[in-house]
């Protein structure tokens, strides 16, 4: 690992891009293959965020790795293998491997089109004052989550992939002192729903993820 106590980093949550493996709630409104393609295009609008970031960044994949995947990131990247049983065990895994290496650590997943440097940036800012940073997501869910301590009972007990995954973490939170900081609501693309409504705002034509799906004709 490389990095000075000193500094911050952040980790990347994603599946490596496999027809039939990611973006499957997507289906049957789009194929295999373009569910891979959307979740390639997803990524490469979260990579330019990461390049303009200029922080390291640790990815944490699942499926195999491949060098095309590989070939997308910032040189300086570094791929980790996810392990555990469920999503919470997963994130606890990196978590732990980031904090030993840096102060501060920042988590998001791939589907994220809105993310912006400055939201980040404003996250790693109030881990300076804070023990805890969500970025809570429209679903129930958060799109990302900062610490500086690696704190396992944040990871258990939750019932992830469901709409209570934000409000059991806050109370997690509270059960456990911490003091947290909430940075601005922002919907992930998991559902055709989600992605519909994405495609209706023109505002986000420049992102990859809205060229994709306009290049396929729209959401069927």
């Amino acid at each position: 690992m490389y990095g000075t106590v000193n500094s911050q980093a952040l980790i990347l949550m994603t599946r490596v891009p496999v027809p039939g493996k990611t973006k499957t709630r997507l289906m049957p409104h789009l194929s295999a293959e373009e569910c891979a393609g959307f979740h390639e295009a997803c990524l490469k609008d979260i990579i330019k965020v990461q390049r303009e970031l200029k922080k390291p960044a640790n990815i944490f994949y699942s499926e195999k790795l491949t060098e095309k995947f590989m070939s997308m990131f910032p040189k300086e990247s570094q791929f980790i293998s996810q392990e555990g049983d469920n999503l919470g065990e997963r994130m606890s895994q990196a978590f732990r491997i980031s904090l030993q290496d840096y102060k501060f650590t920042l988590m998001v997943g791939s589907d994220l089109p809105h993310l912006t440097v400055r939201i980040l940036q404003s996250a790693f800012e109030a881990l300076e004052q804070h023990d805890v940073v969500l970025g809570p997501a429209l679903d129930g869910g958060y799109y990302l989550i900062g610490l500086k301590q690696y704190i396992s009972d944040l990871f258990t007990g939750i019932n992830w992939g469901s709409s209570e995954v934000f409000r059991q973490t806050i109370e997690r939170v509270h059960s456990l002192g911490l003091s947290y900081r909430l940075l601005k609501k922002m919907q992930d693309l998991d559902t055709i729903e989600d992605l519909r409504v994405f495609m209706t705002n023109p505002a986000n034509k420049d992102h990859q993820a809205w060229k994709f799906i306009d290049q396929l004709g729209g959401v069927k």
